[in-house]
């Protein structure tokens, strides 16, 4: 990296249960790792999860989206088995 340049990084826990008794930690993390073991990411030099955290999501607010979502969902396919 170089400083003045914007960058695209992945912070990955390693010390999880889906990755800490591997002896492959590049195959781990493709066969293996779920997002929560990613720590955090950086974008275009801005940090978009930092510890677990997604930064530009407003959780709150998606997940009224979320329960409006499945209650329609639920409305729409009651009569399906």
């Amino acid at each position: 990296m170089e400083a003045e340049k914007l960058a695209d990084v992945v912070i990955i826990n390693i010390d999880g249960p889906c990755m800490v008794a591997s002896m492959d930690l590049a195959a781990a993390m493709v066969m293996h790792a779920a997002f929560a073991a990613v720590e955090t990411v950086i974008v275009n030099g801005e940090i978009v999860k930092k510890e677990g955290v997604l930064k530009r999501v407003n959780w709150n607010e998606l997940n009224k989206k979320f329960v409006k979502n499945r209650l329609g969902l639920e409305e729409r396919y009651k009569h399906v088995d």
